[in-house]
């Protein structure tokens, strides 16, 4: 699990659990949303997000919310579809993680457990 906080010190806490499902609880009112990445091949991923809220009324409080969301979502496809671009050129031979990226870390030695047990 790994926590940040936002400017106003609320926390948002992301979870992953193996082998392929995050959740993600942000401050706020049903601010809880899950991520499942099912692979299709060896290039391919696909994400289902799924969003849950304690109620249906819709507050703006949850379209801030959701829009933040989407825009993370947005940036995070952007993101690795580079990603994967870069992991197929010629010049790629080692990824370094973050110091900061514990989760990342922890997910890629359960995984390199997985295939070697």
């Amino acid at each position: 699990m790994s926590a940040s906080k936002n400017a106003e010190g609320d926390q948002a806490c992301f979870y992953w659990i193996w082998p392929n499902m995050m959740i993600n609880v942000y401050p706020g009112d049903g601010n809880v949303n899950t991520i499942q990445v099912i692979p299709v091949d060896a290039e391919t991923s696909l994400g289902i997000y799924r969003d849950y809220s304690l109620n249906e009324k819709t507050t703006i409080e949850k379209e801030d919310y959701f829009k933040f969301v989407d825009q993370v979502r947005q940036e995070d496809f952007e993101l690795v579809e580079k990603l994967q671009k870069g992991l197929n050129s010629q010049v790629f031979t080692n990824g370094i993680f973050s110091p900061t990226e514990h989760a990342a870390v922890y997910f890629h030695e359960l995984i390199d457990k997985a295939l070697h047990d």
